[in-house]
C-alpha cells in the first residue's frame, strides 16, 4: 500500500514540477515580450509629471503665442466668411501649422500642398493626411 501511495506521489510531484517550468517559461516569455515590444498603458499616456513644470508650461504658452501671432497676419474670415474654424483662433492656428509642416516636408512632391490642405475649411483627404503624418498617437512617440 505505501508503494502504491509513493507512487501516486511521484507522479503528483512530476505533474507539479512539469506545472511550474511551464509557468516559469511562460512567466520568462511574457517578461521578454514586454521587454522587446514595450505596451503603453495609461498612466503613459494621460500623465507627463514633466508637464506640470512651470517652464514647460510657460514654453508652450509662448509657442501657442507665436502660432496665434503667425494666423493672425490675415483676415481668414474675409477669404472664406463660411467657414467657422477662422472664429477660433487657436483653433485654427494650429490646423494651419500642420498645414505648414505638411507643406514644409512634401513640397518637392506637390507645390501646392498647403493650399490644397486649407481647401474646403481643412475638411479634405490632404490635410486628414498630413494629421495622421504629424499625430504622435499614430506614431507610436511617447512625449
Amino acid at each position: 500500500m505505501f508503494i502504491i501511495f509513493g507512487q501516486q506521489m511521484g507522479t503528483v510531484n512530476l505533474k507539479n514540477q512539469q506545472n511550474n517550468k511551464r509557468i516559469l517559461l511562460l512567466l520568462i516569455l511574457f517578461t521578454s515580450l514586454h521587454l522587446v515590444m514595450p505596451i503603453r498603458n495609461f498612466v503613459q499616456l494621460k500623465y507627463h509629471p514633466d508637464e506640470l513644470n512651470e517652464d514647460n508650461v510657460i514654453n508652450k504658452l509662448h509657442q501657442m503665442d507665436y502660432l496665434l501671432k503667425r494666423s493672425g497676419e490675415k483676415n481668414w474670415e474675409e477669404i472664406d466668411p463660411n467657414c467657422g474654424i477662422y472664429r477660433h483662433q487657436s483653433l485654427h492656428a494650429i490646423m494651419d501649422r500642420v498645414c505648414e509642416l505638411c507643406h514644409e516636408m512634401f513640397s518637392y512632391e506637390e507645390s501646392s500642398l498647403r493650399a490644397e490642405c486649407r481647401k474646403n475649411c481643412f475638411r479634405n483627404r490632404k490635410f486628414r493626411t498630413c494629421l495622421e503624418i504629424f499625430s504622435p498617437a499614430a506614431n507610436g512617440v511617447e512625449n
